[in-house]
């Protein structure tokens, strides 16, 4: 830094934040994609929507209830259709056996028929050929139930059978005897027919019982292959989850602090998985808040330290510093009155005035910059403060061979606040901007500081001609434990920190940053008692 004065610096347009203590670039530590399918903590917060265990077990019975009831369906159908073949085979033999009793009766009237018509006068039997014949009649009245073929024959029959009972006719007994030879062919046919249907019927039970089998088997061998499928991709689908659940439980505790285990169930294993991530996430923030506080408690010991240090190193080198400046004020003075036998280039007092000067200087800065300041808020000047604490980090090794310019505005007013956490905040901003210099060629890096009023704010700028940080990087920026530094030399806890201790001032931390041209951080001020108004 050049002079506590205003120096100018030369306007530099960036686009976005910086880096939580230097964060830049992918988590490596953590793991983008976990061995259990790890996902963003967004989109694993919560189960999704879905079936409870029970409700999940009652569909599928349902489902087997359902697929029983269709497949009853369905073979009761074929069985409908097979007991009416076997329904129409009980009526062809009901049918046939009562054709079988008519061609027996018909034999027999046939029979007494040819007796009577070979007997001679008085040695026919006319009664038990009317009383044949009346067999036949009735045989095939009754086959009117399923043939209209044989009745028109009983009809015939009946003048007949009434002649032959009143005159014995031969000539009747002949016409009766034709008939009977007809109606024996005519019975024929329809038993004939009748026997036909009864073989066709056969054949078609027996395709039908097979295809009947065949169907059961099917819808038996379908239904265990479909529901066994289903339950063993679904226990075998639970137990990896369960796997999954087990292993991530077991990294929390070995400490996993990272992308949350993404939740593919809806049900009460999903709300087992969700409720692992929430203790992940109260975990990870229990754990940043006790190391903010932990970085924060560190660092007022360490800058009580450095004040201690810097005081008793002040006392002790301002003893010696005064004498030399007073040898060097008395041999400036001899000089003056020219009675110094060296007087000309080889005597040169003013040299060591103006190093003890700035050695005086220096120690004056370390021990006002390191005095522990009011613990409770009161006016600051933003500007002084600033210029201290530039005065003061430039001798980190960080910042050799860095360009640190500060541009402070005048008519900064006076906020109120406590000067300790602004301090830590800038020089967290500082060192960030210095670790993203360290790729620049030798003597381009340049760190920027700024401050200036508008309207009811005070801005404080960090900025750098670094790497920069692209759009993941920068949305990942305030993340606890998140950072791109190599391990060792940043806790990723920076910029949390920043924003915690910005927070009970009222104040804000806005990052803007591109790759290869630079990181801005904007700190944002209330001032006491304006009308703030964003710009």
């Amino acid at each position: 830094m050049s002079t506590p004065a205003r120096p100018r610096v030369h306007p530099v347009t960036f686009h976005r934040p910086i880096r939580a203590d230097g964060a830049r670039g992918a988590r490596a530590a953590a793991g983008e994609a976990s061995v259990e399918g790890a996902g963003p903590p967004s989109a694993s917060a919560g189960a999704p929507p879905g079936w409870s265990l029970g409700r999940k077990a009652l569909a599928v019975f349902l489902g087997l209830v359902a697929y029983l009831c269709v497949a009853g369906i369905l073979l009761g159908r074929e069985r409908d259709v097979l007991l009416q073949t076997v329904n129409e085979l009980e009526q062809l033999h009901a049918r046939d056996e009562l054709l079988t009793r008519v061609s027996a009766a018909l034999a027999h009237a046939t029979l007494e028929v040819n007796e009577a018509y070979f007997s001679s006068g008085d040695a026919v039997a006319w009664g038990d050929v009317v009383l044949g014949a009346e067999a036949v009649q009735a045989g095939l009245y009754a086959t009117s139930r399923f043939t209209e073929d044989l009745v028109p024959f009983a009809v015939t029959m009946q003048p007949m059978l009434s002649s032959l009972l009143k005159d014995h006719s031969r000539p009747t007994l002949i016409d009766l005897r034709a008939t009977l030879r007809e109606v024996e062919r005519t019975v024929d046919g329809v038993v004939g027919a009748l026997r036909d249907r009864k073989q066709a019927l056969s054949t078609q039970y027996r395709v039908r019982f097979d295809t009947l089998t065949l169907k059961a088997a099917a819808f038996a061998l379908l239904g265990l292959t479909a529901f066994g499928s289903m339950m063993t991709f679904f226990f075998a689908r639970m137990a990896w989850d369960i796997r999954r659940l087990e292993r991530r439980a077991i990294r929390i505790v070995d400490g996993y602090r990272g992308p949350a285990l993404q939740v593919t169930r809806g049900d009460e294993l999903g709300a087992l998985m969700a409720s692992v991530n929430t203790m992940q996430s109260e975990l990870r923030a229990r754990e940043a808040r006790l190391e903010l506080g932990r970085q924060e408690q560190l660092h007022k010991e360490k800058m009580a330290a450095i004040g201690a240090l810097a005081a008793g190193i002040a006392h002790e080198i301002n003893n010696p510093i005064a004498a030399i400046a007073g040898v060097a004020e008395e041999i400036e003075l001899t000089r003056a009155e020219r009675g110094c036998p060296h007087h000309g280039a080889a005597c040169r007092p003013d040299l060591i005035l103006e190093h003890t000067r700035r050695v005086a200087t220096i120690t004056r800065q370390i021990s006002h910059f390191s005095t522990p300041g009011a613990a409770h808020a009161e006016p600051i000047d933003l500007n002084s403060l600033v210029r201290n604490t530039c005065s003061f980090i430039q001798y980190d090794r960080r910042f050799q061979g860095l360009r640190l310019d500060a541009e402070l505005d005048p008519n900064v007013p006076a906020i109120e606040a406590v000067a300790d956490p602004l301090t830590q905040v800038l020089m967290n901003l500082l060192v960030n901007a210095a670790d993203a210099c360290e790729s620049n060629a030798p003597g381009t890096s340049r760190v920027g500081v700024r401050t200036l009023a508008t309207g009811g704010h005070v801005l404080m700028i960090v900025e750098d001609n670094g790497c920069g940080m692209d759009q993941r990087t920068l949305s990942l920026a305030f993340d606890e434990y998140f950072t791109t530094k190599s391990p060792g030399r940043g806790s990723g806890l920076g910029l949390a920190l920043c924003r915690r201790l910005l927070d009970p001032l009222g104040a804000t931390l806005a990052l803007e940053s591109s790759p290869g041209e630079g990181t801005r951080a904007t700190v944002r001020l209330p001032v006491p008692g304006a009308n703030p108004t964003l710009n």
